[in-house]
């Protein structure tokens, strides 16, 4: 079974380490994944990112063109019907530092419990360290709906050089 561990300063997936944004062919490996579907995105006509989706593992990775790194890992806990949805649920497990994060769970336990200091935003709860963005969506009441952990270590893109 697939296994993160995600700490303020580090992504652990099974044996690999990641702190910035890694390349796409590791990062599937790392996930074991083995088959996945892509939908482009476009900006002003040119392909500008993807969507890597996992429909087995119930998990997409959103993919730059111009920096060739994977910005983000997002993690399914309930059906959703957005754009790049996978058809099943995330069917790994995550830890945020020591907490447990499954379908049905709640989010409470992430404020003030975690590395990473979560706050209520929005639809969820979200919380950033010098390495990451985390978003945890909510549904329902409390129910964590999807987790998104987008990679803040990055080489810069051309309008920030």
């Amino acid at each position: 079974m697939l296994s993160l561990i995600l700490r303020s300063d580090v992504l652990e997936i099974g044996c690999h380490k990641y702190s910035e944004s890694p390349d796409l062919e590791p990062l599937l490996s790392a996930l074991r994944s083995s088959e996945q579907r892509t939908v482009e995105i476009e900006s002003e006509g040119k392909r500008w990112r993807k969507a890597i989706i996992d429909d087995a593992l119930g998990l997409y990775l959103l993919y730059d063109y111009e920096i060739s790194k994977c910005l983000e890992l997002n993690l399914c806990f309930l059906p959703s019907e957005g754009a790049f949805s996978p058809s099943n649920t995330f069917n790994g497990r995550l830890f945020i530092d020591k907490i447990a994060i499954a379908s049905g769970s709640s989010g409470k336990p992430l404020l003030g419990q975690s590395s990473l200091k979560f706050s209520r935003a929005g639809g969820g709860w979200e919380a950033a360290s010098e390495f990451f963005l985390v978003y945890v969506r909510r549904r329902g009441s409390d129910l964590i709906g999807n987790v998104s952990i987008s990679f803040l270590r990055r080489p810069r893109f051309s309008v920030e050089k």
